[in-house]
């Protein structure tokens, strides 16, 4: 259904036809596990460890200070008893090593946590336009446009006020563990609203952007949320605006296209993609 015409930028709206697929049935407990990895990839734990291993050298000299200041020569001392310096140099580094590590693993997770969408697990907004400026960036020095992936959930409003507050929470998060199982590892699922997502799709271009559009209508519509015991599954649909970086582009300009590319689905009837080429 083009929506090609004068002064309008939006050259393709696809609305897919609905398939017959055998349905998933998700039930959403709870946010979505946040994988320990990163934390462990962050660097920190290690830069904390050896901080305290340098720390815990301290302690020998430390006490070899104290003896000179009784008139103990410190090279005398260790020579006299070098198993007790052995053991405070090893032993301190080892304790406090230890202790850096737990501390710089706490550090990232907590950072990592910040970045988090507490709902549903995802990558929050402020994280999803730091990774967004950062790709872009590099998608200007390598010559590779990153496009974004920018849905919304149809008619979210009526789940809240039909079933309640916790059935909107459970399709949050069963939609956004659903969705996230059909991406690929390079490919930045974030929560950037109420009940809006979008997916970063740095390597792939448009085309790339269009068919996981598309991959991602059809995975939802063949999708029922069990929300409560005693209530029905929810289906939904998706309004689905994609978008490719243009050269010179800012961020905010981006979203902004994403934003009403998406908002264009929605105007031609939801349920459907419009492409803003």
């Amino acid at each position: 259904m083009p929506l090609q015409g004068p002064g309008n930028p939006l050259k393709i709206t696809r609305g897919l036809g609905r398939d017959k697929a055998i349905t998933d049935d998700v039930t959403a407990k709870g946010p979505t596990p946040i994988d320990p990895a990163p934390a462990m990839r962050d660097g920190r734990p290690l830069r904390r460890a050896l901080q305290g291993m340098a720390a815990g050298c301290g302690a020998p000299v430390g006490w070899a200070l104290i003896q000179a200041m009784r008139g103990i020569t410190p090279i005398d001392d260790v020579l006299r008893d070098p198993l007790l310096y052995a053991y405070m140099l090893f032993g301190t580094m080892t304790v406090f090593a230890l202790f850096g590590y737990y501390v710089g693993s706490q550090e990232a997770r907590m950072r990592q946590l910040s970045w988090r969408d507490p709902l549903t697990g995802l990558y929050n907004r402020r994280y999803f336009r730091q990774r967004l400026d950062e790709q872009m960036a590099t998608a200007v020095r390598e010559s590779e446009p990153v496009s974004l992936v920018y849905f919304d959930i149809d008619h979210f409003k009526h789940i809240n006020d039909a079933h309640g507050h916790a059935a909107g929470d459970a399709v949050l998060i069963g939609l956004s563990r659903h969705i996230g199982n059909i991406l690929r590892h390079n490919e930045i699922f974030a929560r950037v609203g109420g009940e809006e997502f979008v997916v970063m799709v740095a390597i792939g271009g448009l085309d790339q952007a269009t068919q996981l559009a598309e991959r991602i209508m059809k995975a939802v519509r063949t999708l029922k949320i069990a929300v409560d015991d005693d209530q029905p599954p929810v289906s939904v649909t998706l309004s689905l605006g994609v978008v490719e970086q243009r050269k010179g582009e800012t961020l905010t300009a981006f979203l902004g296209r994403a934003d009403a590319a998406m908002y264009a689905a929605k105007q031609a009837g939801r349920d459907r993609i419009v492409i803003d080429r």
